[in-house]
């Protein structure tokens, strides 16, 4: 049951704009967790780490994509090691600041490499999706503006100022095209707001 203040209107924690819409997609077909009361102020930079402790718990499996050597993921993962939950990470450039956590994972053994979805279906214990399911998705429309930000989109994660400048969308159509193509299983959102190819 939503908590209420004031005249009767439904009050959330501080949400940035850009995850608003997310956020009501998660609370239409899921549930949002939080330890903290509806009515909380926002918890800062402490309420992010206090926050990791209870993915790893949730998590059947923890899949570090980037991380720096020295960052939140890391608590994470090591949340994730105290629970016994198998630990996951993509590999990435030896001169990327971002992937020298997750190399160091592998490095040290405290990881396992993944580079495709089909690597952790036998841990999930999931199977592929049938054919018919993948082209139905395949044949989802796409407007105008889906088509023009998914021609800047590849393999190499870019950022929004990037995407914004190629694609030529201001800043609050392209975050809301970027969260549709995301919602629909063409892009992938990375940690600093980049985004790449599914």
């Amino acid at each position: 049951m939503p908590h209420h203040r004031g005249a009767g209107r439904p009050h959330r924690p501080h949400l940035p704009a850009s995850n608003r819409e997310l956020r009501r997609q998660i609370e239409r077909k899921g549930c949002v967790i939080s330890e903290y009361p509806p009515e909380s102020e926002p918890v800062g930079r402490n309420g992010f780490l206090q926050r990791n402790r209870l993915i790893a718990a949730l998590s059947s499996a923890l899949v570090v994509v980037e991380a720096q050597e020295k960052s939140g993921t890391m608590s994470t993962v090591n949340h994730a090691e105290r629970y016994g939950k198998p630990v996951y990470a993509v590999p990435g450039s030896i001169f990327s600041p971002n992937s020298q956590g997750t190399n160091a994972l592998l490095r040290e053994g405290r990881a396992k490499a993944v580079c495709k979805a089909e690597d952790l279906f036998g841990v999930l214990g999931l199977r592929p999706a049938a054919a018919g399911a993948e082209e139905r998705t395949a044949a989802a429309p796409l407007s105008e503006n889906e088509r023009r930000v998914l021609a800047c989109i590849g393999p190499q994660a870019r950022g929004v100022e990037e995407l914004g400048s190629q694609s030529g969308l201001p800043t609050a159509l392209l975050l809301g095209t970027l969260m549709k193509l995301e919602l629909s299983g063409r892009v992938l959102c990375l940690p600093g707001k980049r985004y790449i190819l599914r």
